[in-house]
C-alpha cells in the first residue's frame, strides 16, 4: 500500500526542499493538493523525480526533481515517473530546481521541446530557490 506516500494539504505554501535545491508553491486558495513522495516511496527501484504534485479538481501534475547540477539526468528522471505515474492530466508540469545549470542555454530549450512532444510535459528548469503559484499552472 503506499497510502503513506501521499499526504493532502492546504497550506498556503507547499514547500519542497533538498539541500539546496528549493521550490515553494505558493496556494493562496487553499486549495486541496496531493503531496506524492516518489523517490523511495511511490517508486523504490530505478530512476525516478523527488516528487509529485496534484491538484485533482484541475487535474493538473506537477512533477519536482530538486538536483544539484545534472540537468539532462534529472529531466531522464521526471520522464520516467511520468511514463510510471501519470493519470492523463489535463496539464502537465516538470520541474528541476538546480544548484547549476545554463538556465537559457539552446540545449536546454530543445530539451523543453523534446519533452513537450514525447511526454506533453511542460518543462521549467529554475535556478536554486523558486516560488511559483498554484493558481498560474491549474
Amino acid at each position: 500500500m503506499t497510502a503513506h506516500c501521499i499526504e493532502s494539504t492546504t497550506n498556503s505554501i507547499v514547500k519542497f526542499e533538498e539541500k539546496r535545491s528549493i521550490l515553494h508553491i505558493n496556494n493562496k486558495s487553499k486549495r486541496e493538493l496531493l503531496r506524492h513522495k516518489v523517490d523511495g516511496c511511490l517508486i523504490t527501484v530505478g530512476r525516478k523525480c523527488d516528487w509529485l504534485l496534484v491538484d485533482e479538481v484541475s487535474k493538473t501534475e506537477v512533477f519536482i526533481e530538486l538536483k544539484g547540477a545534472d540537468v539532462d539526468e534529472a529531466v531522464k528522471q521526471l520522464c520516467l515517473s511520468v511514463d510510471a505515474l501519470s493519470k492523463k492530466p489535463n496539464k502537465k508540469y516538470g520541474y528541476v530546481v538546480c544548484t547549476r545549470c545554463p538556465i537559457s542555454s539552446p540545449a536546454i530549450q530543445r530539451m523543453q521541446k523534446i519533452v513537450l512532444k514525447s511526454h506533453s510535459l511542460t518543462l521549467r528548469i529554475k535556478k536554486t530557490i523558486h516560488v511559483e503559484d498554484i493558481e498560474r499552472l491549474i
